[in-house]
């Protein structure tokens, strides 16, 4: 056992140990680690000295006020947060923008943003009036936020996603009318009749009429995994 001696008051002195130290290098608020079972003991007193385990707990501090740490929240982790998230300088430190719904961290250098948002993107080689097929499977449930549809050459094409079921077949509609697309204009849709997309199920591509003849169908689509 070694005393460490040198800290500004005996509260603050450490002790690594795998026996308990001895009342000539102990006083009240001294520190000790026991190295075989990992745990730390405070001295509470030395006629005779008592070492009591520091207390510890499975619950998750809210840290979300500046200086806080003292509250409990069960189960839950309360990161800072606010509308634009709160700064985030130094290595390890992060935030929750409530307005862009991320998670900013800084990774050393800058602030690096962790995007719940996710997209897909395909395209159809001179679409036809015939095309209607599965495009991609999730494995979890998922909810539209937007979808873009831009048709290259032609007049327009119409249509629209579907939600398909787990063998890509019986679609549903995602939007409560079908989605004109100008040629070589973008068509935006963020309002769904059927956003919840299930887990295993596939999402397909309705085509319900083309004029011209157009040379290429390019969708995009966002969403969010569900919680």
């Amino acid at each position: 056992m070694a005393n460490k001696k040198g800290s500004p008051g005996a509260e603050y002195q450490h002790y690594i140990s795998a026996a308990t130290p001895s009342d000539t290098d102990v006083e009240v608020g001294s520190l000790y680690v026991d190295k075989d079972d990992g745990k730390v003991y405070r001295c509470t007193s030395v006629g005779p000295i008592v070492f009591t385990e520091l207390a510890t707990h499975t619950q998750s501090h809210d840290h979300s006020a500046a200086g806080d740490g003292t509250s409990l929240v069960p189960a839950t982790l309360r990161t800072p947060n606010g509308a634009g998230g709160t700064l985030v300088d130094a290595a390890g430190e992060i935030t929750t923008d409530t307005t862009s719904r991320t998670l900013n961290f800084y990774d050393g250098t800058a602030e690096v943003v962790l995007n719940p948002v996710e997209s897909k993107a395909f395209f159809i080689e001179t679409p036809v009036a015939t095309d209607d097929f599965a495009i991609w499977r999730t494995d979890v449930a998922i909810t539209l936020i937007e979808v873009h549809y831009l048709c290259i050459g032609g007049t327009n094409w119409v249509g629209q996603l579907q939600e398909m079921n787990g063998n890509g077949g019986v679609g549903v509609d995602v939007q409560t009318t079908d989605t004109t697309a100008t040629a070589g204009t973008d068509a935006e849709v963020t309002s769904f009749s059927n956003a919840a997309i299930d887990a295993g199920d596939w999402i397909g591509i309705k085509t319900t009429s083309i004029s011209g003849t157009p040379t290429s169908l390019h969708v995009t689509f966002y969403f969010r995994q569900d919680a």
